[in-house]
């Protein structure tokens, strides 16, 4: 069989079977297949990280048409990747904490956040307004906050610590950490317990990593046998966020401070109360 019959064969059968491999029916749709793929969806929009270590202030005024006095607050903010924050004011007995969302450069919150103290019947609410993320620069915005018949405004603007540049690990956090009346103990499993010579809490917990490139762990303490003022934490298990830091005598990741909160009780149907409870700590080995 010679060169030119092989090719009369294969446009005959090109003619009797179609092309292999596929076409186009004429309607768009692949012969022999369906419709063709559907493109894959767009990815999710990605906003700027939020975590960090963050310093600043709050500045705010009661929202009553009148000028008034200016109250200006410094913050300590721990936020985590996820999103996790708790802002500990200059007042060591306060503390805003929540969850925020960000799109784009644009900062929100997943629900309303909590401006709460250690009493647990004295709190607010504070919700950010047009705030915005400078990853890894800085956190800016306005806010509206209500403390019982009283609505505040005012603004925040912190600026990012590359102390959260540090790595984490277990390892690296292990220690007894002291204060005049505190105890912690971390082993390198993260697991954790706490005693007060004060007030006789007694807690037990764990930490846990939550991005080993970023100083920042996720811990939980279950605390009991606290007396006075301390004993709304008894029989909870309270969430928090901890970093190392250093003491400034030439150790180093030498100091823990955490920050925890939580809702004892929500508002009840003939109780419009909310009761929080919060608790900072910063304890050094």
């Amino acid at each position: 069989m010679n060169w030119k019959t092989w090719i009369l064969l294969a446009v005959l059968s090109m003619s009797a079977g179609g092309c292999l491999g596929g076409g186009d029916d004429g309607d768009g749709n692949a012969a022999g297949g369906g419709p063709p793929p559907s493109p894959p969806p767009p990815p999710p929009p990605t906003g700027d990280s939020v975590g960090g270590l963050w310093i600043g202030e709050l500045v705010s005024e009661v929202d009553d048409g009148i000028p008034g006095p200016i109250f200006t607050q410094r913050v300590r903010g721990l936020v985590a990747e996820t999103g996790e924050f708790f802002w500990l004011l200059d007042d060591s007995n306060q503390q805003i904490f929540g969850t925020f969302e960000v799109e784009g450069a644009d900062l929100g919150v997943e629900e309303l956040p909590f401006w709460a103290t250690g009493n647990p019947d004295n709190w607010g609410d504070f919700a950010p307004l047009g705030g915005k993320v400078n990853e890894r620069v800085s956190l800016t915005g306005d806010f509206q906050s209500t403390w019982g018949w009283l609505e505040y405004v005012g603004t925040f603007s912190l600026a990012y610590d590359e102390l959260y540049e540090r790595d984490s690990s277990l390892e690296m956090l292990a220690g007894t950490y002291t204060s005049t009346s505190d105890t912690l103990t971390i082993d390198v499993e993260g697991v954790l317990f706490y005693q007060s010579s004060v007030d006789g809490c007694i807690g037990n917990g764990s930490v846990e990593l939550i991005d080993p490139d970023f100083n920042m762990y996720r811990l939980a303490i279950t605390v009991e046998s606290c007396t006075g003022s301390e004993a709304a934490r008894n029989g909870r298990t309270l969430p928090g966020l901890a970093y190392l830091s250093d003491s400034g005598d030439g150790a180093m990741n030498d100091v823990l401070e955490f920050a925890s909160g939580i809702t004892i009780s929500e508002a009840g149907p003939f109780d419009e109360t909310i009761h929080q409870h919060v608790w900072n700590l910063s304890v050094q080995r």
